[in-house]
């Protein structure tokens, strides 16, 4: 049998448990309250006096009197509610892919400004400027990445060196200020990168 401290110190326990259970009740019953709107909307905009009109109204049996309707709240938003927003670029994202492939401006892309792109980075590639890529001018850019990796310099990588060889996602920034990861290029797009 436990002493009778013992006893009080579960007792207490147990009415702490009770008291987080009603009080997460509580707040479980006041988000459904709320989720289904049946709470009392507190910041409901009326014109001067026309709460008292109404309660005056109610308490004489009559009918309250309502607002014309040119002056009743109205729930929809206009771009008119917010002067301070930047306005939006007329161009779409295709629009201006087509303007970056399109070289010499003339409002249609031939296979030689289609193709642009892939040459640069062809030329890149191709170290010996022969026309041809060979494997190791192929995989150069990805043996020195493997190198710059080894920090050791013993030829394997650990799972710490090959954190560092992740792609870097470029990063694009809006008229807002903020900015996003460009994850969504396609393939074409990230070879003008």
């Amino acid at each position: 049998m436990e002493s009778w401290p013992h006893q009080i110190k579960k007792g207490r326990a147990m009415w702490r448990f009770l008291a987080g259970v009603g009080a997460a009740l509580f707040l479980v019953a006041g988000g459904v309250l709320i989720w289904r709107n049946i709470a009392p909307a507190a910041n409901i905009s009326s014109p001067r006096g026309a709460d008292s009109e109404v309660a005056a109204a109610q308490a004489n049996g009559t009918t309250p009197p309502t607002l014309p309707p040119e002056n009743k709240a109205d729930s929809t938003l206009s771009a008119d509610d917010f002067p301070d927003l930047p306005a939006a670029d007329e161009k779409t994202k295709e629009q201006k892919r087509f303007e970056r492939y399109d070289h010499n401006h003339n409002g249609r892309i031939d296979l030689a400004e289609f193709l642009a792109n892939t040459r640069r980075a062809f030329d890149k590639m191709d170290l010996n400027h022969d026309g041809k890529l060979s494997f190791e001018e192929y995989a150069a850019r990805r043996v020195e990445k493997f190198r710059k990796a080894d920090a050791n310099g013993d030829g394997i990588l650990t799972p710490q060196e090959f954190a560092t060889t992740r792609i870097k996602h470029k990063t694009q920034h809006c008229a807002c200020g903020k900015s996003r990861r460009a994850s969504n290029m396609s393939v074409s797009d990230s070879e003008d990168q």
